[in-house]
């Protein structure tokens, strides 16, 4: 039985979280017999925390700063020993820090969340310099698609044969079970996006387009869901246009599913994204989307406009338009429904396995 350590630097809301907890969630599930899962986590704070499952054993560092983290996992590393390894790209700077000390073979996957082109951007010198050796260093890269790969190697010279293109996996099950949870009615026709509240999310392009949809649609309302640092912003933008009645900031909610269900669309205006799992979830909810056509993930999961509808980045009056053709011509349930399957985690996990299994060195 191998020891496998899936590392997070938090219990945020956001996209890599959720999949990290998925990921320990199932293959607990799935592979006791050949895997003995730990999720560890440098600070356990965060409104994630709730998901874990009680039979998913969790390490939390209890970590409040970097150096801190460091110190801890070195030595939790050394006490388990642990035979894999699975860091999220904010998590792979510390384990490369602890590789050098702790001198243990073993296998260390790093999981790309987001284009590694854009990543470097918001980064200080000194931290691409230690985040390009941690790429280098471990045996293999995940990136969610063809188009995040062919990024990580132009960005930093790294051996195509080092990637591996891994989706992620989305409980698509257990987010249709979650949808049947009952709510207040929306207000129709409601428009939703989620997210947290971000300048990646761009949520500020989402209000601008719903503007446009209420000169056709004037009972139209748009549901925002999630948290974050543009609240103020957001805020504003709503004041500004003397729209509070017709835009509802949900904040952070814990089980968004059913709004997804009761809305008629689905909005993603994000400037890039590694993967998209808002897309998929909202696709298993059977709710068409539109969105950016922005790097990297939703043009794969909608298959070029198949399964739903793309725009240009900040083309505010086409994904305007783009929405107004869903209102009168929704896409197929079925269709879109059936689409999502493709990412259910019952395949994904069998990936991971299989990496964990025969991960190697390049």
């Amino acid at each position: 039985m191998k020891k496998v350590f899936l590392i997070i630097p938090s219990f945020a809301g956001g996209g890599a979280e959720r999949v990290f907890i998925s990921l320990a969630t199932h293959l607990h599930n799935n592979y006791h017999v050949e895997f003995e899962v730990t999720l560890v986590v440098f600070s356990g704070r965060g409104p994630l925390l709730t998901q874990v499952p009680p039979t998913v054993r969790l390490i939390d560092l209890q970590s409040i700063r970097a150096r801190q983290s460091l110190f801890s996992l070195f030595w939790l590393c050394k006490r388990e020993r642990p035979d894999v390894v699975l860091t999220t790209m904010q998590a792979s700077i510390s384990f490369f820090i602890v590789q050098l000390f702790w001198r243990k073979s073993v296998q260390w996957v790093c999981r790309l969340e987001n284009p590694v082109s854009i990543t470097l951007k918001k980064m200080e010198s000194f931290s691409v310099w230690l985040f390009a050796q941690a790429l280098r260093a471990c045996d293999q890269v995940v990136a969610l698609n063809q188009a995040m790969a062919q990024d990580v190697v132009k960005v930093l010279s790294l051996k195509p044969a080092k990637i591996v293109v891994i989706p992620n996996p989305i409980d698509v099950v257990q987010v249709r079970l979650q949808s049947t949870v009952p709510i207040v009615p929306l207000i129709h026709p409601a428009l939703i996006a989620c997210g947290r509240l971000t300048p990646q999310k761009n949520f500020t392009d989402s209000i601008l387009v719903f503007l446009l949809i209420l000169d056709k649609y004037p009972a139209a309302h748009l549901y925002i869901i999630g948290e974050g640092s543009e609240r103020p912003i957001l805020e504003a933008l709503i004041t500004k246009h003397d729209i509070k009645d017709k835009v509802t900031l949900m904040g952070f909610i814990d089980n968004p599913y059913p709004y997804f269900v009761a809305s008629d669309v689905f909005l993603l205006t994000s400037k890039w994204e590694g993967f998209g799992n808002v897309i998929v979830e909202a696709m298993a909810c059977q709710t068409p989307v539109v969105s950016y056509d922005c790097p990297t993930g939703p043009r794969d999961i909608l298959e070029g406009g198949r399964y739903g509808e793309l725009v240009p980045i900040g083309d505010i009056q086409a994904f305007a338009t783009a929405v107004d053709r869903i209102l009168a011509t929704p896409f197929s349930p079925e269709l879109i429904s059936a689409r999502a399957d493709n990412y259910a985690v019952s395949t994904i996990i069998k990936q991971y396995k299989e990496l964990f299994i025969t991960s190697r060195h390049v």
